[in-house]
């Protein structure tokens, strides 16, 4: 009887196991799924690399930025159902990358009409110290008046700027995650 007890024991050990690690499993291959499908990108003109999930497109324009009008690229795609984006700019400006950054992160905001959000502080590898990293996630609307979830994480190296962000009508948390920690400078 005991051999008995013993043995069911460790089976349901190893059913619970097996279960997680299928969860576990899971989780991880949502990030990784056909609709994912990394790569490594680097931005033209900045010591940045980031990995986004699908090929990235990339677009230029002029914005008014830190007080004055800069050249602004963006490189974004989706991959599903959710966009990914980074876009920096050169301020030449060491001294005013706070500002700028701030400026930036509430033009955001205010564009998808974001309910206020929690700005925590994100650690990025070489990023500049005098500006540190914020990340932001928070819910507002798209042009349409569609509901919309964004995390954007806003960081300067030099005197350039960097926006990273991901919007969806609902997060995945794994595919934000691995997209902000693909993030690196060199």
């Amino acid at each position: 009887m005991q051999a008995v007890l013993s043995f069911l024991t460790r089976l349901q050990s190893i059913r619970f196991t097996s279960r997680a690690w299928v969860l576990s499993g899971l989780s991880v291959l949502m990030g990784c799924s056909p609709a994912f499908n990394w790569r490594d990108v680097r931005p033209a003109q900045t010591s940045v690399r980031a990995l986004f999930p699908c090929k990235p497109d990339q677009n230029e324009r002029a914005v008014a930025l830190g007080g004055k009008e800069v050249a602004m690229t963006m490189l974004g795609c989706k991959a599903g159902k959710v966009s990914f984006a980074l876009a920096y700019a050169d301020t030449k400006d060491a001294a005013g990358l706070n500002a700028t950054l701030r400026q930036w992160r509430q033009a955001t905001l205010d564009n998808v009409r974001a309910a206020p959000a929690e700005e925590v502080r994100y650690i990025l590898q070489g990023a500049s110290e005098a500006a540190p990293a914020v990340k932001v996630t928070t819910h507002g609307s798209r042009l349409d008046g569609t509901a919309m979830s964004l995390q954007a994480v806003w960081f300067a190296h030099g005197t350039q700027v960097f926006q990273a962000s991901v919007t969806a009508d609902v997060l995945n948390s794994v595919a934000s995650e691995t997209f902000f920690s693909g993030i690196r400078t060199q």
